[in-house]
């Protein structure tokens, strides 16, 4: 029997821990009303959230409150929080990090010493990401030590250079 997407990213939650969910965006793994005691760190708040994705068919009423903005300051910082969190999940949101060793240094910083990061990490070939190209070592220090919070120009450029979509070439900005 294949487990279902969201039975792997929960395998090794534990659901009465304390937790927090970076970027759920619409598409929640572990929401609030479903019983999971957990901390929500987005881009946008919840009223943002939902002004982006009108029109786009997103599942808007998914959509749960914010507790942290992240503007680009360490978890850590933003939630007062140190070595609190049971577990952290983040799907589909490191292939959009721009440093990923300081999302994981993040992640770290509040999980306690046995809590669980759960990842869903896009596979390339089968997304809008097919003809990117695998992203070097040296642009992930290079991330990393220039404390990028935002991604570089070159970076966005690139991404709207070899984005692909199963809808056609005006999926960029189209709401179908």
């Amino acid at each position: 029997m294949t487990m279902k997407r969201e039975d792997k990213i929960l395998k090794l939650v534990n659901k009465g821990g304390y937790g927090v969910e970076v970027g759920p965006s619409y598409n929640p793994v572990a929401p609030k009303k479903a019983g999971y005691k957990v901390h929500v760190i987005d881009q946008m708040n919840r009223e943002q959230l939902v002004a982006f994705y009108q029109g786009h068919q997103a599942p808007v009423e998914n959509i749960e409150h914010v507790d942290y903005v992240w503007n680009g300051k360490p978890y850590e910082e933003l939630t007062g929080r140190s070595h609190f969190y049971d577990w952290i999940i983040a799907s589909h949101v490191i292939e959009h990090t721009p440093d990923l060793l300081g999302f994981l240094e993040n992640c770290d910083h509040i999980l306690k010493a046995d809590g669980v990061l759960s990842l869903a990490v896009s596979d390339s070939r089968y997304c809008f990401d097919h003809f990117r190209p695998l992203t070097s070592l040296a642009s992930i220090l290079d991330t990393h030590f220039e404390k990028r919070t935002r991604p570089s120009a070159g970076s966005v450029y690139e991404y709207y250079l070899n984005v692909v979509s199963k809808r056609g070439p005006d999926c960029l900005g189209s709401s179908g």
